[in-house]
């Protein structure tokens, strides 16, 4: 028995029509669907216009645009305590869009994967570039089966995967944010340190840019855990400034090296990706793009964002004169 439509697939979708109309007559209906073919799995939306001018006063076309259409793609990055929490609540928020924070990280649970699939390192492995490539396209396959017209995901990890986000699909686009240097460490350096001596949380991540295996064996199970450790780069740092067990005021120091080591590390990076796709990419201060609603907008007219919904998140209009930008950098960003 035949099915009630016919489906489109990867190639010849004009053979498929024509076939249909000269053996059915106009009165079937065809089926629009994903590709499946690995690097380009979704129609673009241009082929399926072209499908339903050229064959719509033909034949009914079933097209379900939130699984065939190819939806537009925003990935998020960011050092973590930037404000990339209340980053994805403003994306969120606005009309035809699906944007998470740190996609896979199911923090909640003791046996967490950490950062999924995207992971920075692994007990020391780095991905290779074809490992990363092959990790970037499932994400992004992943998102496309999301039900909005913009989907997209924001997290620290996604850094070094972006070369490869672009790489498969030209059209994504990166967003960065960026708090100043002296309040993300501070930041880092109260979160990581508040888990230190969390006595609810005793498997938490303690050091989470320092190289497990470069501690002596007898500190190694002091300060990690599997659900940071694949989460963040890796440094090397002089036995002399690793801490004790027990020494929390080394410990902090240790923390604070490696925080600075870290945030620089990353936004040498960003900057790099900035020159070298000044089309895709655009990064933002975290207090002006949570609190400008100018700037809001022109973010979203980069994303192509209809009928968006600018707002200020961290301040009202009651204090905003009041209130300087460098005593809210110190007051804000209570999550991400």
């Amino acid at each position: 028995m035949r099915l009630p439509y016919f489906v489109l697939i990867a190639i010849g979708f004009h053979e498929i029509c024509e076939k249909v109309i000269e053996q059915y007559g106009s009165s079937e209906k065809i089926l629009i669907t994903p590709r499946g073919n690995g690097d380009v799995p979704f129609w673009t939306l241009a082929e399926v216009e072209n499908v339903n001018n050229q064959y719509s006063s033909d034949i009914s076309l079933l097209t379900d645009p939130l699984s065939a259409v190819k939806k537009r793609v925003v990935i998020g990055v960011g050092t973590g305590r930037c404000g990339t929490k209340s980053f994805q609540k403003l994306l969120n928020k606005q009309p035809g869009t699906s944007i998470t924070h740190e996609t896979g990280a199911e923090w909640c649970y003791p046996d967490c994967t950490g950062c999924s699939d995207l992971y920075w390192n692994d007990a020391g492995h780095e991905p290779s570039h074809e490992e990363r490539r092959a990790l970037a396209g499932k994400r992004l396959q992943e998102l496309q089966r999301r039900k909005a017209e913009l989907v997209g995901d924001i997290a620290a990890w996604n850094l070094p995967y972006v070369e490869h986000f672009l790489e498969l699909d030209p059209e994504v686009k990166i967003l960065v944010l960026k708090r100043t240097r002296e309040h993300t460490i501070r930041s880092l350096v109260t979160w990581f340190g508040y888990k230190m001596t969390d006595k609810r949380k005793p498997n938490q991540m303690k050091l989470p840019w320092v190289r497990q295996y470069d501690l002596p064996v007898h500190l190694q199970n002091g300060f990690f855990s599997s659900r940071y450790d694949k989460c963040f780069p890796k440094f090397s740092f002089n036995s002399a400034v690793l801490p004790g067990p027990q020494d929390e005021n080394k410990f902090n120091q240790t923390l604070k090296i490696a925080a600075t080591k870290y945030y620089d590390e990353y936004y040498r990076f960003v900057d790099i990706l900035e020159k070298s796709f000044p089309d895709n990419v655009r990064m933002y201060d975290s207090y002006e793009i949570l609190n400008n609603k100018n700037l809001q907008q022109e973010m979203f007219d980069f994303l192509g964002i209809v009928n968006s919904k600018p707002q200020v998140l961290l301040m009202t209009s009651s204090h905003a004169t009041n209130v300087t930008a460098a005593k809210l950098h110190s007051k804000m960003y209570t999550n991400g």
